[in-house]
């Protein structure tokens, strides 16, 4: 494989990491205002944070299927040029980033929902 892709790998799994641990730290800040409990919240985090990245990885999948499916429905007389990688590209990074974000908050409510019981 080519140097490039394995750079942009590179630069997707870093980001996902930074955006689940941005999102678990913030989740668990606020756990820790109102219980104040260090091992839940660590927990809360760790929670959300693999959630987040779950999410991710599953965003990146289904936004690539989406775009794949969208370039059946692309006319091609409309555009000068071939939008086909445009719309590939915006729908997984769309699907990738609503991904993270919905991982890392159902990771944190299924915590929070597992916490009460």
């Amino acid at each position: 494989m080519n140097e490039t892709v394995f750079k942009y790998i590179f630069f997707l799994i870093l980001t996902s990491i930074t955006i689940s641990a941005i999102l678990g730290l913030i989740w668990s800040i606020f756990y820790l205002l109102f219980a104040k409990n260090i091992k839940a919240g660590f927990q809360l985090f760790l929670s959300s944070f693999f959630g987040g990245f779950l999410g991710a990885m599953f965003g990146l999948i289904i936004g690539y299927l989406v775009g794949l499916f969208s370039t059946n429905f692309v006319h091609p007389d409309i555009f000068v040029i071939d939008a086909s990688p445009f719309y590939i590209l915006f729908f997984t990074f769309v699907f990738w980033i609503v991904g993270i974000i919905a991982g890392a908050v159902l990771g944190g409510l299924t915590f929070l929902k597992s916490r009460r019981r």
